[in-house]
C-alpha cells in the first residue's frame, strides 16, 4: 500500500514538472516569436528607409521594390506605409490651397509631399498593383478654426476635410492613415557585411505607426467617415458625434454589419458610383462624395505629371475611354447621369490631343 502511495505522488509529481516545463517552453517559444515579428518589423523599415536612389521617385519602380522584398499581404502594407512615412512631408502650401491642381500619384511621388489626398492616392496606387483589396475614406478630422473660417469665407464645403484609407489582410479590414505618419525616430544598428566581415552601422528612420491599424475606438476620436461601414464598429454613432467620448456619443445604429456592407461595396468595381454607397452616405452625413469622386476619376491623370511623362495621342484615347467607362458605369449602378460632364471632358481632352 504504501509503494502504490509513493508511486502515485511519484507520478502526479513527473506530471506537475512535465507541465511546468512545457508552460515555460511555451511562454520562450511565444517570447522568441514576438522577438522574431519585431525584428522583422525593424528589417522592413530599414528596407523601406533604404531604397535606391534612382528608384526613390518612380513610383512603379518603388512598388516593384518593396513589393519583393515582402513576403505576404501584410508586409507589403507596412512597407508601403512606411515608404509614405519616412520620405514624405505634408506640403502646408497646397492645403491651403482652394483649388489647388489634381496631382496624379506619380507626380506626387516624385515631389514627395502632398496633401492627405495625394498620400491615400499613393497608398491605393501601391496596394492596388499588389492586388491587396483597399478603399478610400472620405470623412472628416479635426479643423484649425483658421482653416474653417477661412474655407467658410470662400464658401468651400466643411463637412469633410480629410481622406484616409482601410485596406483587408489577414480576412480582416484595417484602418491606416498614412497622412499622420511622419518619422518618429531615428535608430541605429550594428551588424556584420557579409563579404568584409566588419562591423557597418545602419541608420534606420522609424516611421510614426500610431495611425497604423488603428483600433477602431482610437480612430473615432479624431476622424469621422461619410459612410458608417468605415468605422469598422458594430456600434455606430451619429455622424456628428463621433469624435465624442463614448458616454456623449449618440447613437446612429446598433448591431450593424460593417463587414458585410464592406464586402458588398468591395465587389464592384467603382464602389463610389454606386446608389449603396451613395444613400449610405447622405443617410449618415448628409452628404454625397460622388460628383466630386467622379471628376477626380476623370481629371486625375490629366493634372500634374513627373518630369519623365510624355502625353501621346493613345494617352488622350485611354483617359476618354476611362471616362466613357465611369460614366456609363454611374448609369448603371447609381441614379446619376453625368453624360453633360462628361462631354465637355472629352472636348477639353480632344484639344489637348490635337495640340500634339
Amino acid at each position: 500500500m504504501v509503494t502504490f502511495l509513493i508511486v502515485v505522488r511519484f507520478a502526479n509529481m513527473t506530471a506537475r514538472i512535465l507541465l511546468i516545463t512545457l508552460c515555460i517552453l511555451a511562454c520562450y517559444s511565444e517570447r522568441l516569436v514576438g522577438q522574431d515579428r519585431t525584428s522583422r518589423w525593424r528589417d522592413l523599415d530599414s528596407i523601406a528607409t533604404f531604397i535606391p536612389a534612382d528608384y526613390i521617385t518612380k513610383l512603379d519602380s518603388v512598388h516593384d521594390y518593396l513589393h519583393r522584398k515582402g513576403n505576404n499581404d501584410e508586409e507589403r502594407i507596412w512597407l508601403f506605409y512606411g515608404y509614405l512615412g519616412i520620405h514624405f512631408k505634408y506640403d502646408e502650401s497646397r492645403k491651403n490651397a482652394l483649388n489647388a491642381p489634381v496631382f496624379s500619384p506619380q507626380y506626387t511621388a516624385e515631389r514627395r509631399k502632398g496633401v492627405c489626398r495625394d498620400y491615400t492616392r499613393v497608398f491605393m496606387y501601391l496596394c492596388d498593383k499588389s492586388g491587396i483589396p483597399n478603399m478610400e475614406v472620405f470623412g472628416r478630422s479635426p479643423m484649425p478654426a483658421s482653416d474653417w473660417l477661412r474655407r467658410k469665407l470662400h464658401r468651400a464645403g466643411t463637412r469633410t476635410n480629410h481622406v484616409w484609407n482601410i485596406v483587408f489582410y489577414n480576412n480582416e479590414w484595417h484602418l491606416m492613415d498614412p497622412t499622420w505618419s511622419g518619422v518618429s525616430r531615428i535608430e541605429k544598428f550594428r551588424r556584420t557585411d557579409p563579404k568584409t566581415k566588419k562591423y557597418i552601422t545602419w541608420v534606420v528612420k522609424i516611421p510614426n505607426r500610431q495611425y497604423f491599424d488603428v483600433e477602431p475606438k482610437e480612430m473615432m476620436k479624431d476622424h469621422a467617415p461619410n459612410h458608417p461601414a468605415f468605422l469598422l464598429s458594430e456600434m455606430v454613432p451619429t455622424f456628428k458625434t463621433v469624435r465624442r467620448t463614448s458616454s456623449r456619443q449618440k447613437v446612429y445604429r446598433e448591431g450593424y454589419d460593417y463587414v458585410s456592407a464592406l464586402d458588398e461595396l468591395n465587389c464592384y468595381e467603382f464602389p463610389k458610383f454606386t446608389t449603396l454607397y451613395d444613400t449610405a452616405c447622405i443617410a449618415y452625413c448628409k452628404r454625397s462624395d460622388l460628383i466630386y469622386e467622379y471628376n477626380y476619376q476623370l481629371y486625375s491623370q490629366l493634372g500634374k505629371q513627373p518630369r519623365s511623362f510624355k502625353p501621346t495621342v493613345e494617352f488622350y484615347e485611354e483617359r476618354i475611354a476611362h471616362g466613357k467607362k465611369i460614366t456609363g458605369y454611374l448609369a448603371t449602378h447609381s441614379v446619376y447621369n453625368l453624360g453633360w460632364i462628361f462631354r465637355d471632358y472629352e472636348s477639353y481632352v480632344n484639344k489637348k490631343k490635337e495640340r500634339l
